[in-house]
């Protein structure tokens, strides 16, 4: 009774998440899956190691803009375009390559690599909710939700995996690690004018 009390919206969405996407996986079938799920892999790591390079060149080339915001951004962008490019491919697969297997395996091979799928989706929902510049949004992940930082930390966790195939990625001069990632994803952010936050930060060591 306590666990329900404490459920916050992120929850509900994770949850809502998990059961739709592995509802339509195990209807779908396994060889409707696979595609799927390696898009959503590739979303997620392409846009972890890219989108801090992509934000600050907007930042400081494009539009005058936060970095916080150009990050959600970029991020947000990488996420569509790599998305579509995807959808695209596996619409072209679908008509050139057919592969069915036996009913048992599509249905319990689409549920398991369905539930895989919808956990890759729901923290890649998560970092783009932890990217938007509002400290609330940040404060219902980190501190008010039961499940959220549970999932979040799988898209850096396969991040991490992936890293030594991919250019090493630099965050403040170090490589990034997966709490290292974490932490910066779920760090309050916020659009305020610089001298706001400077502001705002010499009152809280003032008052400390």
């Amino acid at each position: 009774m306590e666990i329900i009390k404490r459920i916050n919206w992120i929850d509900l969405l994770v949850i809502i998440l998990i059961i739709r996407i592995s509802y339509v996986a195990f209807q779908e079938g396994l060889s409707h899956e696979i595609f799927p799920a390696v898009g959503s892999l590739a979303i997620i790591v392409l846009c972890l190691h890219y989108y801090k390079r992509i934000g600050i060149w907007i930042s400081q080339n494009i539009f005058n803009m936060p970095l916080d915001l150009s990050n959600f951004l970029s991020y947000l962008l990488l996420a569509v375009i790599i998305g579509f490019i995807f959808k695209i491919l596996k619409a072209f697969l679908d008509k050139i390559i057919k592969v069915e297997w036996h009913p048992f395996i599509e249905r319990f091979g689409g549920l398991t690599i369905g539930i895989m799928r919808a956990s890759i989706v729901a923290s890649l929902i998560l970092t783009i909710i932890a990217l938007m510049p509002m400290t609330y949004l940040q404060w219902s992940i980190r501190d008010k939700s039961i499940i959220g930082m549970h999932f979040l930390r799988i898209g850096p966790t396969i991040y991490e995996k992936c890293s030594g195939i991919l250019p090493t990625i630099k965050v403040e001069g170090l490589a990034a690690d997966r709490e290292g990632l974490v932490k910066d994803l779920v760090s309050d952010k916020s659009i305020a004018p610089k001298i706001q936050k400077e502001k705002k930060a010499r009152k809280q060591k003032w008052e400390e």
